[in-house]
């Protein structure tokens, strides 16, 4: 008799985010959603699948990502107007998104963006760019010391330092890039001290950027990068499995 054991795999149970995906694909495959279609909103979706709004909102920001819908302010989450065959493969490869992969190619983009977003911010900076960035420091203490996440002040900050470069793309190119790490941001905040060393870390930052030295403030944005990575275990191994 032949063995057949060699022919099975080790059975892993799916992220509850897939499952929302792999619901949302199989609608698009029998019809039922098209393009221009609006989806539910996250409390919809969570009371409808008995899940937490945090989990539909991961598994949006894939789809998202992948450029199967977008989010348009005071309408919803469309279903992007892409045609139908490219639709379904860009859903098919949400299916397989990795966190990690994931996670592993947001950090690379932004050690290849964000230092130099700092460095031309310290170029660029206004006053009033200044005076942005430190009410965005000055709500982060706040937070942290009333034992909040702080994740919204961090985000803005990254945000304001893009702004403080003057170039409307690099603005563009920021935001959707904290907004996608905040679960990620979420976790490593609650790490003990993370919190306090991520707002000095950002103060050198800030230093930087008013004393007009870019390479100080290039520097201290890698360095707060560097640290980020570290927390969160990232390696370089990550951008091949899961």
């Amino acid at each position: 008799m032949k063995n057949m054991g060699s022919e099975f795999k080790i059975v892993r149970p799916k992220p509850i985010f897939t499952q929302i995906i792999e619901q949302i694909k199989n609608q698009i495959l029998d019809g039922t959603l098209t393009p221009g279609d609006q989806l539910p909103s996250e409390r919809q979706f969570s009371e409808m699948m008995g899940v937490n709004r945090h989990t539909v909102r991961e598994a949006l920001k894939v789809l998202e990502y992948m450029g199967v819908v977008q989010s348009k302010m005071g309408v919803g989450t469309i279903i992007n107007n892409l045609g139908q065959d490219i639709l379904v493969d860009r859903i098919v490869y949400a299916e397989q998104f990795s966190p990690r992969v994931f996670l592993f190619e947001l950090m690379e983009l932004r050690n290849i963006l964000e230092p130099g977003i700092a460095a031309l911010a310290a170029k660029r900076a206004t006053n009033e760019d200044l005076a942005t960035m430190r009410q965005t420091m000055e709500d982060f203490e706040k937070e942290f010391k009333e034992n909040k996440i702080g994740t919204r002040a961090d985000e803005r900050l990254h945000v304001a330092l893009a702004a403080a470069t003057h170039n409307s793309t690099l603005v563009r190119l920021t935001e959707p890039i904290v907004s996608m790490l905040s679960q990620f941001r979420e976790k490593s905040l609650k790490i003990k001290n993370r919190r306090q060393e991520t707002f000095k870390e950002h103060g050198r930052i800030y230093l930087a950027i008013k004393n007009r030295n870019p390479e100080k403030a290039r520097a201290a944005m890698s360095d707060h990068l560097a640290m980020v990575e570290q927390v969160l275990g990232i390696s370089e191994g990550d951008n091949h499995g899961s």
